[in-house]
């Protein structure tokens, strides 16, 4: 069954976050998964939005997901991320 992962985020660096975004791509791609949406947020309601920003990858399990979220190259490229971004990142599926 997919899944999904949304990542929900406001850039703090925008050097950080084109070094992120240059080497996720492939980490991603690895486990089977893709981007399939990423742009601005924008409150259907008249509340506040927490993040600017959002991406939602698509995994073809869980499983390929949590592979990814947890491989090695991503924890490491994680103080890049913290630097680029903070974030949530939430699975679903």
């Amino acid at each position: 069954m997919t899944a999904f992962v949304i990542a929900e985020f406001n850039v703090k660096d925008t050097t950080a976050l084109s070094e992120y975004v240059s080497a996720v791509g492939l980490m991603i791609a690895r486990h089977g998964g893709e981007v399939i949406a990423r742009g601005p947020l924008q409150g259907l309601d008249a509340h506040d939005i927490r993040y600017q920003r959002a991406v939602i990858l698509a995994f073809p399990s869980q499983d390929a997901a949590l592979a990814w979220y947890r491989s090695p190259d991503y924890i490491q490229l994680r103080a890049t991320r913290d630097l680029a971004m903070s974030a949530e990142f939430k699975l679903l599926g």
